[in-house]
């Protein structure tokens, strides 16, 4: 037998040798639980993260809806600005397909916190407040609702030395319904008759109370707080105070149209003016005593408006010229790092807020000694205040100027 026989008959008597697998690990439960634990952080921040950006809205249909119905969606501001008008311009609308009972939004159009309205067919008028990047309440929606009233003015008459008091009606009153008080958002709007009467329906049923804005021609603007009762919406009775209105003329430079701007009345929300080609406008709705500043809403960048307040009988001039731009940063006094989010104003002016780096631009100062204020506040969750830090600067400054050099320190 050759060498290579011997070798093939050895290779088939020898068999495989079976190798016994490994014993399994045995690891701790606390392992386990480790494990778990990361698991659930890492799918929580990846949810925290995702809508850190967004604001996740959920709908409830309204009871005996078999889904939710196609959705218009309205944000406007959360936080009233006094040189804006009232109701505030809305920041966009969204529209939720029908049977989408779920929407996300971003910045645009919550910023941090916003009011939205809701609206759809067969749906009660109604609103929420809102907030990006935290859980909000699920928002459910609610049948139409509706109430009556009547809009009318006390008169007197004296006759034979004795005197009497009756009531007129004021027909083609405009009366809105508004969420959220004086300030808030429009969910319903009716006219009164030649009898005075009017009818609001559409707006959430649920809803506890309702401001009443009324504004007739020549008579007093009126808020009116109403109150639902356990039944029924008690009738409004709207009672209106007569005025005069008063005419005006806003003064603006050439390459400004006046028909692009708004005159307003401070501390007066829904009394506004709009002019006319040559500049002139009627301020009605206040009342005959009254005495507010006017505001110029619409200006362009760069302009501002001389200060203003309407005198009854005396001439209105609402003057707007050229403004001083101030560019600048805040930083933080002691460590002099930027501060991003703090809000930034001179006077009575509109607040802009500084960006991630803390940098601003104030582009509506009128010329002459201004004080810039910066104030930074953070919300504490155990403690009834919030932590407010504040810093100011003091400039001169000339219309027209344009100053890059401004710094805020923040105390």
């Amino acid at each position: 037998m050759t060498e290579s026989s011997n070798a093939l008959a050895t290779a088939a008597v020898r068999r495989p040798r079976l190798r016994r697998p490994p014993p399994p690990v045995r690891r701790p439960l606390w392992w386990y639980a480790l494990g778990l634990c990361g698991l659930v952080f890492a799918l929580r921040w990846g949810h925290a993260s995702w809508t850190a950006g967004r604001a996740e809205l959920q709908f409830v249909g309204a009871p005996g809806a078999d889904s939710v119905p196609e959705l218009e969606l309205t944000f406007f501001p959360a936080q009233l600005a006094f040189a804006a008008p009232s109701p505030p311009p809305p920041l966009g609308s969204l529209q939720v397909a029908p049977g989408v009972a779920a929407a996300a939004v971003g910045a645009d159009l919550v910023p941090d916190e916003a009011v939205v309205r809701y609206r759809g067919a067969g749906l009660g008028t109604g609103f929420a407040f809102v907030r990006r990047g935290v859980p909000n309440a699920p928002i459910r929606l609610q049948q139409p609702g509706s109430l009556r009233g009547r809009v009318f003015v006390r008169r007197a008459v004296s006759a034979f030395g004795s005197s009497q008091e009756f009531t007129l009606p004021v027909a083609g009153a405009e009366i809105l319904a508004m969420g959220g008080g004086e300030h808030g958002v429009p969910l319903a709007s009716a006219a009164s008759d030649a009898l005075g009467r009017f009818e609001l329906q559409g707006f959430d049923s649920s809803l506890r109370s309702l401001s009443l804005r009324v504004r007739a021609p020549s008579h007093v603007l009126l808020h009116h707080d109403l109150q639902r009762t356990a039944e029924a919406w008690p009738a409004a009775e709207l009672e209106l105070e007569a005025t005069t209105p008063r005419p005006g003329q806003l003064l603006t430079p050439p390459e400004i149209l006046p028909r692009s701007l708004r005159i307003l009345a401070r501390g007066l929300p829904g009394v506004e003016a709009l002019p006319d080609t040559r500049g002139q406008f009627v301020l009605d709705h206040v009342e005959a005593t009254g005495t507010p500043r006017l505001l110029v809403h619409g200006l362009p960048p760069g302009f501002a408006q001389l200060p203003v307040q309407s005198l009854p009988g005396k001439p209105l001039v609402v003057e707007v010229i050229a403004a001083a731009v101030v560019r600048g940063q805040v930083r933080d006094r002691v460590t002099g790092a930027p501060m991003a989010g703090v809000l930034v104003w001179s006077g009575d002016g509109d607040a802009v807020r500084a960006d991630d780096d803390g940098r601003f631009v104030l582009d509506r100062l009128l010329p002459g000694p201004n004080e810039l204020t910066a104030q930074w506040r953070k919300t504490l969750r155990r403690k009834a205040n919030d932590l407010v830090r504040v810093g100011t600067a003091a400039f001169e400054l000339r219309a027209g100027e344009v100053r890059t050099d401004c710094v805020i320190h923040i105390d």
